[in-house]
């Protein structure tokens, strides 16, 4: 099996980041020129769209489509990478309940400011945030223009709220998690992350890194 251009609809496991997924996979195939739309964090899983060859050049527009991301809100716990990796910078009993957070979360829909993580790709005077994080710098982050479309809960329990997210180009979940929960009186972190459409790219559609390398085992 020879790529040479075109995409590949994969679905990343949680716990490697993007670059070594697509890494693994211009390794086993020896592709050339290859790249993805929208990096997905190590903990979180999803639809990674991959181009190869000439179909590099459309990154750029998969990039603006509409993403959906299915998450997981843990109150009372703020940590330093806003997900459940970071460690914890602050803790408050108080849990919001289901009534509060729908009412909450109508003021985000549409154009919001937000600030990105720390621990995000974002350039600092041309050095990646996470970088400075690693290095224990001290630095400030611009908050950004992003965009909202629809935004719901589907499960609501006692410390955790899962949700439904329809969202444009450049937005961060972990930062919405983070600033909903202080809207809401309290702290809040990223328990889970799964990444379920990036424009016409589906979950149900996907193919599971793993199945992919193993089809590239097969052809040897």
């Amino acid at each position: 099996m020879i790529f040479n251009q075109g995409w590949i609809n994969l679905y990343k496991p949680k716990n490697i980041t993007s670059f070594r997924a697509i890494n693994s996979i211009k390794k086993k195939f020896l592709i050339n020129k290859i790249g993805h739309s929208g990096t997905l964090d190590p903990m979180a899983e999803g639809v990674l769209p991959v181009a190869i060859g000439k179909a590099t050049k459309l990154i750029p527009f998969i990039s603006n489509m509409y993403k959906s991301y299915e998450f997981t809100v843990t109150w009372g716990i703020q940590t330093s990478t806003d997900d459940s990796e970071g460690k914890i910078l602050f803790k408050s009993d108080y849990l919001p309940n289901r009534e509060e957070i729908e009412k909450k979360i109508i003021s985000y829909f549409g154009h919001i400011n937000q600030t990105p993580p720390k621990v995000s790709a974002v350039k600092i005077d041309g050095k990646r945030a996470y970088k400075l994080f690693r290095e224990n710098k001290l630095f400030n982050i611009q908050p950004k223009k992003v965009f909202i479309k629809n935004l719901s809960i589907i499960d609501h329990y006692k410390n955790k709220t899962s949700f439904k997210i329809l969202c444009g180009k450049g937005f961060y979940v972990r930062s919405l998690a983070r600033d909903l929960a202080l809207d809401l009186k309290t702290f809040g972190h990223i328990s889970s992350l799964k990444r379920s459409k990036v424009g016409k790219f589906t979950e149900k559609t996907s193919i599971l890194l793993d199945d992919l390398l193993k089809i590239g085992q097969m052809q040897k």
